[in-house]
């Protein structure tokens, strides 16, 4: 797995426990992370960017941190349609419209992380009622704590404009 980016108002990340709760299509508690692009940012970055997620007043707070996920991490990959229908058919909840979600609390106690890639995003899934929307961009939500290393991280300018 990539190096994995994570975005924070804390001076310094330290390990912790994550207690995950359902929550429709997102696991509430969850640790998360997007992969570290060769452009040196993620798609959280971006995403973020474009749809002015922070508040003007926030960007000077926000710290980035680098983590490493540990060789042994046990990721499910959500890369397709095929995949999310996998991942629900056997481990899901319904809300009260009776759509069924990950259950995402019996699923921390088999992986450490559910990712979800660009590919899930942009499939097309007619019919289907696209539980992934939530996610917005690529990136991985950590249902346990498992990384070898941590370490701040600064973000790359792109000419001499800041990305935020």
């Amino acid at each position: 797995m990539l190096p994995q980016l994570h975005v924070s108002r804390q001076n310094q990340l330290i390990p912790r426990a994550i207690n995950i709760e359902n929550d429709d299509d997102k696991p509430a508690g969850a640790f998360w992370t997007s992969s570290i692009n060769e452009d040196g940012i993620s798609d959280w970055i971006d995403w973020t960017r474009s749809e002015q997620f922070y508040d003007k007043s926030e960007l000077n707070n926000l710290k980035f941190f680098k983590v490493i996920p540990s060789m042994g991490a046990k990721v499910f990959c959500v890369d397709s349609k095929h995949d999310y229908d996998q991942l629900v058919s056997e481990y899901y909840v319904e809300n009260f419209l009776g759509q069924r979600f990950p259950d995402y609390i019996k699923l921390a106690e088999m992986y450490d992380g559910i990712q979800i890639t660009i590919n899930a995003l942009t499939d097309s899934w007619p019919g289907f009622f696209n539980a992934v929307n939530g996610w917005a961009c690529e990136s991985t939500a950590w249902l346990r704590w498992k990384f070898d290393k941590v370490e701040e991280y600064t973000l790359p300018c792109r000419g001499k404009m800041k990305l935020f």
